[in-house]
């Protein structure tokens, strides 16, 4: 098991015509890839401010990881140090992590089309959609060093100029902050003796 630091720098915005973004992201950038990814967010039972340390478990392609960040904001966008370690049977560890007092108040589910930067490739785009949210771009940049995010932060904004997304579209808050307003207070309730993680969790019924 292997462990993996790293210092992430993004930033995202709402997104009311993908069609029409996506046709001037492919002016800039490459096409990659699809994918899915469900996240899964913990915090201490009655926490009331979950968002703070949280942590989340990672489904995506077949593979599992649980990540914990330590978020930053500046000049509307997400300055993150992330670990992250690859995990196998993450319905067992969420079992461990529902037995030792964690809850999980957030799941996030999104679908993702990648782009790779024609002349910075270590720019990525994203152009998602989260379930339960709409749709956004994100533009990111890992760097090796805190030192780096400066940098990376003004790439990232020229981007989001050559794109022609202005303030208004920018989304400074978390996914997971916007999703835990609209729960108003519901929690998620464990079953323990489901089948995979994305069993293993269920809303109330609704009145």
């Amino acid at each position: 098991m292997r462990s993996i630091l790293q210092i992430e720098v993004e930033r995202k915005a709402w997104v009311p015509d993908p069609e029409k973004l996506e046709r001037e992201i492919r002016k800039i950038a490459r096409p990659g890839k699809t994918g899915r990814k469900a996240d899964f967010y913990y915090a201490p039972a009655g926490d009331r401010d979950p968002i703070k340390n949280c942590f989340r478990i990672r489904l995506e392609g077949g593979k599992s990881w649980v990540t914990f960040k330590d978020k930053k904001i500046l000049r509307q966008s997400e300055i993150n140090r992330e670990t992250e370690v690859p995990i196998k049977n993450p319905a067992l560890w969420a079992g461990l992590f529902e037995s030792v007092g964690f809850r999980m108040f957030v799941r996030k589910e999104k679908y993702s089309r990648i782009y790779r930067h024609r002349q910075d490739p270590e720019i990525t785009i994203e152009l998602n959609r989260v379930s339960d949210l709409g749709n956004f771009i994100e533009v990111e940049i890992l760097c090796r060093e805190k030192r780096e995010a400066p940098q990376a932060l003004r790439k990232i904004e020229k981007v989001f100029r050559d794109l022609g997304i202005g303030r208004r579209e920018v989304e400074p808050r978390l996914y997971i902050e916007i999703l835990w307003e609209k729960m108003k207070g519901k929690r998620y309730r464990f079953h323990p003796r489901a089948r995979g993680l994305e069993r293993a969790y269920s809303l109330p019924a609704r009145d």
